[in-house]
């Protein structure tokens, strides 16, 4: 007995990254920013800095904007847990973009995902390296700005400075299926051997 079904061998994900100022500015996908998890579609916001998260009562700031989220800085642990903002919370609030701002040491150049990658929510998702934070965020908040001040003031772009995004994905799929069978042998015992390749 076979049971068919298809099987997403990995997921290619392609995205663009623009920062309308003065001057067009794209950065290169792969190099400075990737995608692992999003969902699809374009977006052309203002954007707003929330360092690792804002108070409860601003988070209605974030409607319709692009959100800056970093959780690198060192002194992130002695964060309190309520206060670090959720991918739900963002998307509650009304914002059309995430830039997840990564460590040091991830790996921008893997743009491919093994197996199908789901995003649970409906938003766009791009992580970026913090070497591209100062071409959006005035070096102060970076340097001098402590968890506390974001917190209780966040970076919000001027109006002509907005980011545009896209992300579309690809995946290859494979036709498979799982196969159930019995073969007899010599005596009344059974060996069982099984893999579900669906799941």
């Amino acid at each position: 007995y076979s049971q068919p079904f298809n099987l997403v061998e990995y997921t290619r994900f392609d995205s663009s990254l623009g920062l309308l100022k003065d001057l067009d500015r794209q950065f290169v996908y792969g190099k400075g920013f990737s995608v692992r998890k999003s969902a699809e579609g374009t977006a052309t916001a203002q954007y707003i800095y929330v360092g690792h998260g804002i108070n409860d009562s601003l988070h209605f700031l974030m409607k319709d904007k692009v959100v800056i989220l970093n959780q690198t800085r060192s002194d992130i642990t002695s964060i309190p847990y309520y206060r670090k903002i959720t991918l739900q919370q963002i998307l509650s609030a009304g914002a059309v973009a995430v830039l997840s701002v990564m460590p040091d040491g991830y790996d921008f150049g893997n743009t491919r995902v093994k197996g199908e990658s789901r995003s649970s929510y409906d938003l766009l998702v791009l992580n970026i390296d913090s070497c591209l934070l100062p071409y959006f965020i005035p070096s102060r908040l970076i340097d001098e700005y402590s968890p506390e001040d974001i917190y209780n003031s966040p970076y919000i772009s001027d109006t002509g400075d907005v980011v545009k995004i896209s992300v579309e994905k690809e995946q290859n799929v494979i036709h498979t299926g799982n196969v159930t069978g019995l073969k007899a042998g010599e005596s009344e015992d059974y060996i069982v051997i099984g893999a579900h390749h669906d799941h």
